[in-house]
C-alpha cells in the first residue's frame, strides 16, 4: 500500500489525514483525487464461464502479471492502474452488459479483453460510443476493424506465411495435401495458404474440407495416401485434430508423411498423444522460446503464481496487450480514451514475444514475430526458428 516513504509519513500525520491517504492509497479514490499516485480502472474482460472458460485462468494470469509490472515501475505515468474484472460468459449478451456497466458505472479509461468475436463485438459497443480503447488478447481473421480495437494476436498471412516459407526452403517439402474444417477461421488461413504455397515455389494437391466435429477421417486418410504428397497441412477445429491426427498415423499408408498444422498447441498435442510428435506448427509464442526474455517473464509468472503459472500464447498476449495500453496511456499523458488511441501508433514494447508495434496502415493490428516449432516427445513444443516481425495483412469490411 504505498512505498515506504509514504508509509512512514503516514505514521506521522493526523489520524484523519492518515485515513484519507490510506483510503487513496489502496485504491478507494479516483483519478485525479489528491494523492500523487491517482488510481485509474481499467476493464479486464474474461470468459470465466461458459464455452470459453478453459483458456480464462492463463488470460488472468498474463494480465496481473503485466499489472504488477506496469505499477512497480510507473510505466503509465503518474497513475497506478487498477484491474474492474468482469466475466463476459462467452456469451454476447452478457459481454454487453458487463461492458456497458464497466464504461457508465466504473467509468473505466480502458478495456482489456480475450473475448470470442461475437462477445469482443457486443462488447465493443459500449466502449466505442464513449471512445474508450480496447485491447484485445487475441487475434481475428483479419477482417475485423474499429478505431478504437487494438488487437495482440495473429491473423492469418502472420502464422500461415512463415510456416509455408519454412517448410518449402528450409525443408523442402513441396507438394501439400491440404485438410481444414469447414468454418470460416480455418478457411480463412487455407485461403491464405493457396496464395502463399505457389507463391514460394510449391504446388497444392488437394484442398478438403469436413464438418465440425467429424470424427471419422478414413475417406481423407485414403485421398492423401493417392494423393502422396510431400507434407499434410491440416487447418481443423478444436477435438477434430484428435482422431485425424491418430487415424493418419495410424495408417501405413500415410504414417511417414510430415505434418504441419496450423491449430496445434501442446494441449492438444498432450490430448492425440504419440501422434502428434514430429508435427510443424507456427504460433506467435512458443512457451520454449529460450530467448532472454521469455525466461524472465515465465520466471516471474512462476514467481507469482507457483505451480498454478500457465505460460501460454494465451498469458503472452493479454501480458503484451495490458503493457501497450500503459505506453500508450504514458505517451498520451493522459487518461482520455481518444488521447490513448491516437498514442498507439507512436509506442512500442519489449515482452516475452519478442517487439510489438502496431502501424499506422495496419488498421489496430500488432506487427509480430512468428515461432516456428515441433511436436516434441513429451508434448510440449521444440522451437526450432524466429522469423522476423511480420507485418499483417487485413482487410477492413466497407463502411
Amino acid at each position: 500500500m504505498g512505498e515506504l516513504g509514504s508509509r512512514v509519513a503516514v505514521r506521522r500525520l493526523a489520524p484523519l489525514l492518515m485515513g484519507v491517504l490510506a483510503l487513496a492509497a489502496c485504491g478507494g479514490s479516483a483519478a485525479g483525487s489528491g494523492g500523487s499516485e491517482p488510481v485509474v480502472k481499467v476493464g479486464l474482460v474474461v470468459p470465466l464461464t461458459g464455452e470459453g472458460s478453459a483458456n480464462a485462468e492463463p488470460v488472468v494470469q498474463g494480465a496481473n502479471l503485466a499489472l504488477d509490472d506496469i505499477n512497480a515501475r510507473h510505466l503509465a505515468g503518474n497513475r497506478r492502474l487498477e484491474f474492474v474484472q468482469v466475466d463476459d460468459a462467452t456469451d454476447p449478451q452478457t459481454a454487453q452488459q458487463v461492458c456497458t456497466r464497466l464504461v457508465t458505472q466504473d467509468q473505466v479509461v480502458a478495456i482489456v479483453g480475450s473475448e470470442n468475436t461475437p462477445s469482443r463485438a457486443a462488447c465493443n459497443q459500449a466502449a466505442e460510443s464513449q471512445d474508450i480503447p480496447y485491447f484485445a488478447g487475441n487475434g481475428t481473421g483479419g477482417n475485423v476493424c474499429y478505431p478504437n480495437m487494438f488487437f495482440f494476436g495473429l491473423v492469418p498471412n502472420q502464422q500461415v506465411n512463415p510456416l509455408v516459407d519454412y517448410l518449402i526452403q528450409k525443408q523442402g517439402l513441396k507438394s501439400f495435401f491440404i485438410l481444414g474444417s469447414d468454418y470460416a477461421p480455418p478457411k480463412g488461413s487455407v485461403a491464405v495458404a493457396q496464395k502463399e504455397i505457389p507463391a514460394q515455389g510449391g504446388r497444392i494437391l488437394s484442398i478438403n474440407y469436413e464438418p465440425l466435429n467429424t470424427t471419422q477421417f478414413s475417406s481423407d486418410v485414403a485421398r492423401i495416401a493417392a494423393a502422396k504428397p510431400d507434407v499434410i497441412m491440416d487447418a481443423l477445429v478444436g477435438n477434430d485434430q484428435i482422431p485425424y491426427h491418430k487415424q493418419v498415423r495410424d495408417d501405413p499408408r500415410t504414417a511417414s508423411i510430415p505434418q504441419a498444422s496450423l491449430q496445434m498447441n501442446e494441449a492438444v498435442a498432450r490430448a492425440i498423444g504419440p501422434e502428434a510428435v514430429g508435427i510443424y506448427v507456427a504460433d506467435d509464442y512458443i512457451t520454449g522460446d529460450p530467448s532472454a526474455a521469455n525466461r524472465a517473464w515465465k520466471a516471474a509468472l512462476t514467481k507469482k503464481y507457483g505451480s498454478r503459472a500457465q505460460p501460454s500464447f494465451f498469458a503472452a498476449e493479454t501480458y503484451d496487450a495490458t503493457e501497450f495500453l500503459a505506453a500508450a496511456m504514458r505517451k498520451a499523458n493522459s487518461t482520455d480514451g481518444k488521447a490513448i488511441i491516437d498514442a498507439v501508433t507512436h509506442v512500442s514494447i519489449k515482452g516475452p514475444r519478442g517487439t510489438i508495434v502496431i502501424k499506422p496502415s495496419s488498421h489496430g493490428y500488432a506487427t509480430l514475430a512468428a515461432h516456428i516449432g515441433r511436436v516434441a516427445s513429451d508434448y510440449s513444443i521444440d522451437q526450432i526458428a524466429v522469423t522476423p516481425p511480420v507485418d499483417p495483412v487485413v482487410t477492413c469490411p466497407s463502411a
